[in-house]
């Protein structure tokens, strides 16, 4: 399947009033990320994979966009970068909390959780990445391209309803690297 078509069903699922009138439909898709939006939860690895998932499904959209939409490219990298921001603050904070509350923090122990956590929110993007990847070729190969696009347009519809969260989350990135104690590397 051509990466034109690919585009023109995630649009169709994306902006379902488009085909509307339509008696042939897009079947309806399964989120990967549970809920209507990702709010924060004590699990936290599951969280930071929900933002993990979000961010893949961003690259999608990207790579489908590249060629007829450049500027459509370039906000899908951004909302990715900021879902894997989103992931990242999520794995860090509880550790910004007992920071807080010590008279005496451990810096060190800050520093190897800061990387900590900018390492396995890149792993979970990457591992989403890899399952979308893998889910894409499984429905080709039965026949039904159109339900992993479907699950695709499910999938971005919770992580736009998070955008309050995720930029909430961005908002604590950047006033945490505002204090001076680290940077964010570019790229990242």
């Amino acid at each position: 399947m051509t990466k034109e078509w690919l585009t023109v069903l995630l649009i169709l699922v994306v902006c379902p009033s488009v085909f509307a009138q339509e008696e042939a439909a897009l079947p309806e898709g399964v989120s990967y990320v549970d809920g209507r939006e990702i709010v924060p939860r004590a699990d936290r690895y599951g969280e930071a994979q929900d933002w993990g998932m979000c961010g893949a499904i961003y690259l999608v959209s990207a790579d489908l966009f590249m060629q007829d939409s450049p500027a459509t490219m370039k906000r899908a990298e951004g909302l990715s970068r900021g879902a894997r921001m989103a992931a990242w603050v999520t794995l860090f904070a509880p550790v910004i909390s007992e920071l807080a509350d010590s008279e005496n923090p451990d810096m060190d122990r800050f520093a190897a959780s800061w990387e900590s956590a900018k390492t396995t929110s890149g792993s979970m993007l990457e591992a989403s990445m890899t399952r979308l990847a893998s889910d894409m070729e499984i429905y080709e190969s039965k026949g039904s391209l159109n339900q992993w696009v479907a699950d695709i347009g499910a999938t971005m519809e919770v992580c736009a309803n998070s955008s309050k969260t995720q930029e909430a989350k961005i908002n604590i990135m950047r006033e945490m690297t505002s204090s001076g104690l680290f940077t964010i590397p570019q790229g990242q």
